[in-house]
C-alpha cells in the first residue's frame, strides 16, 4: 500500500501573554517594547514618550493609533539582534535586548532560517479570549462594578462568602470561591478598583452567579433588576466564547 503524506499549511496559534514570551523569546511585559506586533507602543515606565512626541505612545483608545509589525520586521529585528551579539559589550547588548523587546535565544524559534518560510509570529497570532473577558479584563471590571452596586442594598461579599460552599466542584476543578469574598479580599479589591481573581476562578464562578442572582437576587426586591442583569449578559458572552 502506498504511503499516504499530508502537508500542512500553520494557521493561527492561540497564545496569552506567557505562551507568546515563551515560544518566541520576547520580553513581553518586562520589556520597554512588550508587544512586538505593536511598533510605536512602548511602556510608561521606560520614560521614552515626551511632549509632542508622536513617534512612541505609551497610552492609546483606537487601533488605528497603532503602527502593527509585519513578519518581515520581526525576523529584520532577531537579524539585528543577532548581528549586534558580536558588536556590543555585554552591557549594551543587555539595553539593545530590552529596547527591542527580545532576548538572544541561539535556538529559539525566531533564530532558526529553516523555519521562517512555515513561522509567521504576527499573521499567524491569535490572543486567547479569556484574557480579554475573564483575566484582568471585562469581568474584573463589571464584577468589581456589579459588587459595589449590590453593597449599597445588602452585604453581598458575605452573602456570597456563605452561598459558594454549597456547590461541590469536580475534583480536577476544586477551588475555594468563597474566599474570594473575604473581608481581605473585600478591602484589596476596593483599594484597587477591580476584583482580583484568576481566569480559572471566573470561570468557575460565573454560572454560580447567573443561578445566584436568578434564585437569590431575583427573589429580594431590595435590589434593582438593572443591577443584577450585568453579569447574567457576561455569563452569556463567556459560555459562548469558551464554547467556539
Amino acid at each position: 500500500m502506498a504511503a499516504t503524506f499530508f502537508a500542512f499549511k500553520m494557521g493561527n496559534v492561540l497564545q496569552d501573554g506567557a505562551a507568546h514570551k515563551l515560544m518566541y523569546g520576547c520580553k513581553g511585559d518586562a520589556g520597554t517594547r512588550f508587544c512586538f506586533i505593536c511598533l510605536n507602543l512602548v511602556a510608561e515606565k521606560a520614560c521614552l514618550v515626551q511632549g509632542g512626541e508622536s513617534l512612541l505612545v505609551c497610552k492609546l483608545h483606537q487601533i488605528s493609533s497603532l503602527r502593527m509589525a509585519t513578519d518581515a520586521d520581526v525576523y529584520s529585528a532577531i537579524d539585528r539582534l543577532v548581528a549586534k551579539k558580536d558588536e556590543l559589550t555585554a552591557a549594551d547588548y543587555k539595553v539593545w535586548q530590552q529596547a527591542c523587546g527580545f532576548g538572544f535565544s541561539q535556538h529559539g524559534l525566531l533564530f532558526g532560517p529553516l523555519v521562517r518560510p512555515v513561522l509567521k509570529p504576527v499573521t499567524s497570532f491569535t490572543h486567547d479570549w479569556t484574557h480579554c473577558i475573564l483575566s484582568n479584563g471585562v469581568f474584573a471590571t463589571c464584577m468589581f462594578s456589579w459588587l459595589s452596586a449590590i453593597e449599597k442594598h445588602m452585604s453581598i461579599y458575605k452573602a456570597l462568602s456563605e452561598h459558594l460552599p454549597l456547590w461541590n466542584h469536580p475534583q480536577h476543578h476544586a477551588c475555594k470561591l468563597d474566599q474570594l469574598f473575604s473581608d481581605k479580599k473585600k478591602k484589596n479589591n476596593k483599594e484597587s478598583s477591580t476584583f482580583k481573581c484568576s481566569a480559572s476562578e471566573a470561570l468557575a464562578l460565573l454560572p454560580i452567579l447567573a443561578y445566584f442572582i436568578q434564585a437569590v437576587l431575583w427573589a429580594s426586591r431590595c435590589v434593582q433588576q438593572r443591577e443584577q442583569g450585568g453579569l447574567g449578559i457576561l455569563n452569556n458572552i463567556a459560555t459562548f466564547a469558551f464554547c467556539l
